[in-house]
């Protein structure tokens, strides 16, 4: 095993020993999976999964699914204080945090897949809002090409659907987008934009977004394509770069 630099190999092992007695199922599941790389069709594995899809984390979140596999809803995952209000127009990705296209990834990190028909449904339902990203609509130089343009990609990545052909206009587009610092930004943020977007703290930019940039990232890393991983490099090296500051209150920003 590969020691961190930080953690000595004790370190490592207690972690480990904390992880499998200790986590949520879905962490101990994805323990065994990513970390000891446990053989998903080994005897431990199905009995472990069957802990994740009948735990409460789970049932939690389907519990909320709507019936054309969409959610618009508060819960756990949403911002501090939200609650669904009635008859509110919603779509795949509006509001922030509450709908399909954001809680989709939370479901592929806890080992959900599109083999799931509720995971099948969720994604369908983004497809029929979006359509698919066949073509290049527009050319990225005059395209808006903030990072938030992933966060459908990101959805269907995560559960298992890069591969999907309706989709792959979408990676061609989101790695176009990349600007040479690594990065992404809605270009209304730029100074001299001729719509601006004065956002308080993201106006004016020269460079990228580190929030839209980060979704792109998680996106580009799920979708596990080789086009896809030569625009990750540069990516990261830019939110590293952007951690890597001293302005704490440039870092939040």
């Amino acid at each position: 095993m590969h020691i961190h630099p930080f953690l000595t190999n004790d370190e490592i092992n207690a972690s480990l020993r904390w992880l499998i007695e200790n986590a949520s199922p879905p962490v101990k599941y994805l323990t065994y999976k990513h970390i000891l790389k446990t053989d998903t069709a080994s005897e431990s594995m199905p009995i472990l999964w069957k802990q994740v899809e009948n735990g409460d984390a789970a049932a939690e979140i389907f519990s909320r699914q709507n019936e054309d596999g969409s959610w618009f809803s508060g819960g756990p995952w949403g911002p501090q204080g939200y609650c669904r209000q009635t008859g509110r127009a919603y779509t795949a990705s509006r509001p922030k945090f509450v709908t399909t296209a954001w809680i989709l990834p939370y479901l592929g990190e806890m080992g959900f897949t599109i083999a799931d028909e509720r995971i099948r449904k969720a994604c369908e339902f983004i497809f029929e809002e979006i359509g698919p990203y066949s073509r290049l609509d527009s050319p990225p130089e005059t395209a808006n090409c903030c990072g938030l343009y992933a966060i459908p990609l990101r959805a269907f990545a995560s559960v298992g659907m890069a591969a999907d052909e309706r989709l792959q206009g979408g990676w061609d587009w989101l790695t176009l987008c990349q600007r040479p610092d690594g990065g992404w930004l809605n270009p209304n943020h730029l100074a001299d934009s001729p719509t601006l977007s004065k956002t308080a703290g993201r106006w004016p930019w020269d460079r990228s977004c580190a929030w839209g940039s980060f979704f792109a990232v998680q996106a580009l890393f799920y979708a596990d394509r080789t086009p896809a991983y030569r625009a990750l490099p540069a990516a990261l090296e830019f939110l590293l770069g952007h951690l890597a500051q001293k302005d704490s209150d440039h870092i939040q920003t």
